[in-house]
């Protein structure tokens, strides 16, 4: 009994499925019958090489690093 109350139901869930007016184009309306032409694809220019940032002397603890500051005063 379930296997045929589980049939009907899917098949009643089916039948709102499908074509349920007209597919033809609405009166007195007008759509793009021919597409744009395609568009090739670009390649964007190259970015000219940087130089690479200047190396700064980085402390290498605490102390260095304070005594760099010191001395900037």
């Amino acid at each position: 009994m379930k296997k045929i109350l589980a049939v009907f139901f899917c098949a009643l869930c089916l039948t709102g499925c499908g074509k349920r007016g007209k597919l033809d184009f609405p009166p007195e309306t007008t759509y793009p019958r021919q597409y744009p032409a395609r568009r090739e694809p670009t390649v964007a220019p190259k970015a000219a090489p940087t130089a690479p940032a200047a190396e700064t002397d980085a402390p290498e603890s605490l102390e260095d690093l304070n005594r760099m500051m010191e001395s900037e005063k």
